[in-house]
């Protein structure tokens, strides 16, 4: 059975923009459930809190495993997965707006950009691999966004004009996200 999680970013919460949608989604169509992580004072963040909740609910991550990741939670789930055991598979990520370089205006989440992931290692543990940018994030440009993509060895999907990919830039449903996710189960139905 597959076990889908969200990772939320920077002073979001569980009922955040696309999450209730999705896991509502996912429930409706496929059966499946989505669990979006709380992670603790998410508006002043602690890179060391955040791993311990990664650790404690996704516990022994496997080929039936798949993360989604926005924003701030996509460094941390990389690190997370670094952290991993060597011979850990997961099935997939999906990583929306990440970048692993500090953000001039955002200095409070430093702590979680101090060191580059091992993107070799991490690649190594995951079957597929997804990242979605936007043309106008401003948060986030989407050349960070590009240069993680390259890192790990796979290219951005690119969605015009889509912003942070927040309520606020009208994303309370992400149809391409989703799309994506059934894109990545069947393509991993057929290697495995």
């Amino acid at each position: 059975m597959k076990r889908i999680f969200v990772v939320h970013g920077f002073a979001a919460t569980t009922k955040s923009n696309w999450f209730p949608w999705l896991s509502k989604t996912l429930s409706s169509e496929l059966g499946l459930s989505a669990n979006v992580i709380h992670l603790p004072n998410s508006k002043k963040p602690r890179f060391d809190h955040w791993i311990q909740a990664l650790l404690a609910e996704i516990p022994g991550p496997d080929t039936e495993t798949y993360i989604i990741a926005h924003s701030l939670g996509c460094i941390t789930l990389l690190k997370y997965i670094e952290l991993l055991p060597e011979n850990c598979r997961i099935g997939g990520i999906i990583l929306v707006s990440a970048f692993d370089e500090a953000l001039p205006f955002l200095p409070i989440i430093n702590s979680f950009l101090s060191s580059k992931p091992k993107y070799q290692i991490i690649a190594n543990k995951i079957i597929s691999i997804k990242v979605i940018g936007s043309t106008n994030d401003i948060l986030v440009p989407i050349t960070l966004t590009k240069k993680v993509a390259n890192s790990l060895q796979t290219t951005v999907i690119e969605i015009k004009n889509a912003g942070h990919f927040t309520t606020q830039d009208g994303y309370k449903v992400f149809i391409e996200l989703y799309e994506t996710l059934l894109d990545m189960f069947e393509q991993n139905d057929l290697i495995q």
